[in-house]
């Protein structure tokens, strides 16, 4: 009788078990997770600077827009913007010009 009783218990158990699985996967699934990318440093003109960002930033969150500013007499020539995504930065390659007096 007891074993019966015992066997019943692990039965349910099991039972009970494989449905908090099932339900689990179910919600897991509901909302799949989301992979981003990641950029390093964008390639900038010599002495310019990431406006409003710390030199020592690193990497850049998918969809993350950054502006340069060239050094002191310099003007900037074509972008001055470039976007993260998926990983590689996208824009014009950003370029710094001297300026001249006549």
């Amino acid at each position: 009788m007891f074993s019966i009783i015992y066997l019943k218990l692990i039965e349910m158990f099991i039972s009970i078990s494989l449905s908090l699985i099932i339900i689990l996967c179910v919600l897991n699934s509901s909302s799949p997770a989301r992979i981003t990318s990641r950029c390093g440093k964008p390639g900038l003109p010599p002495q310019s600077k990431l406006r409003h960002i710390s030199p020592e930033t690193t990497r850049f969150d998918d969809n993350e827009t950054v502006n340069f500013v060239c050094p002191e007499n310099e003007f900037p020539h074509r972008g001055q913007t470039k976007k993260c995504v998926n990983g590689r930065w996208i824009g014009k390659q950003a370029k710094c010009g001297k300026i001249f007096s006549l």
